[in-house]
């Protein structure tokens, strides 16, 4: 346990006292422990070591140990209970000096790489935060830049991050506190949790309606396989237990193995984790079939979906919509809809049997192109004929594998 400490900041938690006649500062920690202040900072308490104990002589000691030789049996009894009640004394101090030890021995943590599930990595020390990539045998070329220069250690490239007012504190147990602001001069603030393979990092800056949201990282698994040229470098690759982007390799389904142990761990903690329990958006759809009759061609449009109502950001790469006909099912792709002066196009051509048109109602407004209010969907057939007359189909739409809609619907 720490002696001394620069700041009142540092001082563990506590309450203050009253300063006493001389100007200095009393506080009591809630460990029962006193500390003062000077000019240095505040310090521990201890007890004027100068004075002795009240001690016997020998004749006195002696005296002591002929009257306990000459207890009647009763005293004897007495003396008894007596070494006992100071035995259970002594093992409850022991227990609480435990406690008092653990709850503040700080976990290992510094200098730690904690690997994100996008595949790079942060290193937090005492006086700064790193952020790190895997090293791809080129001494760190390619993540070097003119305000950024990666150093190499342990196959990991690693650099200052680009923030400033850099702060960290341990709160006991274990648990920290870091804040920073980065290059936007946007402050962040985290609480981190410290378990044995990992971190959940809690964000204490939280919107007004919104909820706590917890991202677990992992110091436990090796350095990840991405590149510079990785397409979700800095995208969330883990949402609701399943891997985006159809990424398949080997180091992301061990990060999302590792990473579940961490969750069955910390998930009883008030705190969201999207990576393990995210139930999708909150979006209300207006469904209604083409107005044009279905032919024997092989490019109907079956239904057109409008948002009518959106709570919260899904992104169009992350939707799925799924036709269910009496022939088979047909997992629609989305495609975003551009609107040329020759009309709108799609952004990209497909093979799929079945497209999803995505229509932006304000995509100018829109960082990540998303659903929201009067955006439209069409389901087109795609050289395969879903429905040539009277059929019934299911449409469903999801987004991370949650269903946000589903219902039947007679096309004619």
């Amino acid at each position: 346990m720490a002696t001394s400490v620069r700041t009142w900041e540092d001082l563990p938690a506590g309450d203050w006292l009253e300063t006493d006649e001389s100007g200095t500062h009393w506080y009591l920690d809630h460990k029962g422990n006193h500390w003062y202040s000077d000019e240095s900072g505040y310090h521990l308490y201890k007890k004027d070591e100068s004075e002795e104990p009240e001690t016997f002589d020998m004749k006195e000691s002696d005296d002591i140990s002929m009257e306990t030789d000459s207890l009647p049996q009763s005293g004897q009894s007495s003396t008894i209970k007596i070494i006992a009640g100071v035995s259970v004394l002594l093992i409850v101090a022991l227990i609480v000096a435990y406690l008092i030890y653990d709850d503040v021995t700080e976990p290992t943590f510094y200098d730690e790489v904690y690997w994100t599930d996008s595949g790079r990595a942060f290193v937090f020390g005492a006086d700064n935060i790193q952020i790190a990539y895997p090293s791809n045998n080129d001494n760190c070329e390619e993540w070097t830049s003119e305000s950024q220069t990666f150093t190499e250690v342990d196959s990991v490239c690693m650099a200052e991050s680009l923030v400033s007012d850099y702060s960290i504190q341990f709160n006991g147990g274990d648990t920290y506190e870091t804040c920073f602001v980065d290059q936007s001069k946007v402050e962040s603030c985290y609480k981190i949790h410290v378990f044995s393979d990992g971190i959940v990092m809690r964000n204490l800056y939280v919107a007004e309606g919104q909820v706590d949201v917890c991202r677990i990282l992992l110091n436990s698994i090796g350095p990840s396989t991405v590149n510079s040229q990785s397409m979700h470098l800095y995208s969330k690759v883990i949402i609701n237990d399943r891997i985006r982007f159809d990424i398949e390799d080997s180091w992301t389904a061990q990060f999302l193995l590792e990473s579940r142990d961490i969750y069955n761990e910390a998930k009883s903690t008030d705190c969201f984790f999207e990576q393990f329990e995210y139930t999708g958006p909150r979006v209300v759809f207006d469904v209604a079939d083409d107005p044009a009759e279905l032919t024997e061609a092989v490019n109907d449009s079956l239904t057109w979906i409008t948002v009518s109502q959106a709570e919260y950001t899904a992104p169009y790469e992350d939707i799925e919509v799924y036709v269910y006909a009496e022939t088979r099912e047909f997992d629609c792709q989305p495609i975003q809809m551009i609107e040329r002066e020759s009309g709108w196009e799609r952004v990209v051509e497909s093979e799929a049997s079945c497209i999803s048109e995505l229509y932006n109602s304000n995509s100018g407004d829109e960082y990540t192109i998303s659903l929201s209010i009067g955006d439209q969907l069409i389901i087109v057939e795609n050289n395969e004929q879903i429905c040539n007359d009277k059929c019934e189909i299911m449409l469903e739409i999801r987004h991370h594998g949650k269903r946000i809609y589903s219902g039947y619907h007679q096309l004619e």
